[in-house]
């Protein structure tokens, strides 16, 4: 063979390789959720579907049957913090819109939250917004009073 023919096989070769990695790449962008573990997923579902509830890494590692410190190292790989974490972040988005949607008090919010101690669901809210529930309630701008709001203006409303 030439040294073209087999510069020209080469040549071939590589840009197969290059798509075929393309493609595989592609795949994997289209469905990043296939590559997380089943009891992963679970343990997301758990917690987004009973926001109320108080859970412990061991509770939630028990019900899932896992070892809890694998449970919140593989839970932070794919959803960037651990799972007790992410519940008390999904805990304080609800209150935030329960805060602007509702004229419930802090201290009712924290009961519906599932965080019985008021103090604790102050600091917690605090650590995540920079500000206690009350001062962010005064301080928001009205953007982000209406994006909490469970009442959005529409189009003919303006």
């Amino acid at each position: 063979m030439s040294n073209t023919v087999l510069s020209n096989l080469y040549e071939t070769k590589w840009l197969t390789e290059i798509l075929t990695e393309i493609c595989i790449f592609e795949k994997n962008q289209d469905n990043p959720d296939d590559s997380i573990p089943k009891y992963i997923k679970k343990s997301k579902a758990i917690l987004d579907s009973q926001i109320t509830k108080s859970f412990s890494l061991d509770e939630l590692a028990e019900e899932l049957q896992v070892n809890k410190y694998r449970l919140c190292r593989e839970f932070s790989k794919y959803y960037k913090m651990p799972p007790l974490r992410y519940l008390n972040h999904k805990k304080m988005e609800k209150a935030k819109e329960l805060l602007f949607g509702t004229n419930l008090t802090i201290t009712e919010i924290s009961t519906k939250l599932g965080i019985e101690n008021v103090n604790h669901f102050i600091q917690l809210f605090k650590k995540e917004t920079g500000a206690t529930p009350l001062a962010y309630k005064q301080e928001a701008p009205a953007s982000i009073r209406e994006l909490h709001s469970p009442y959005k203006l529409n189009d003919h409303d303006q």
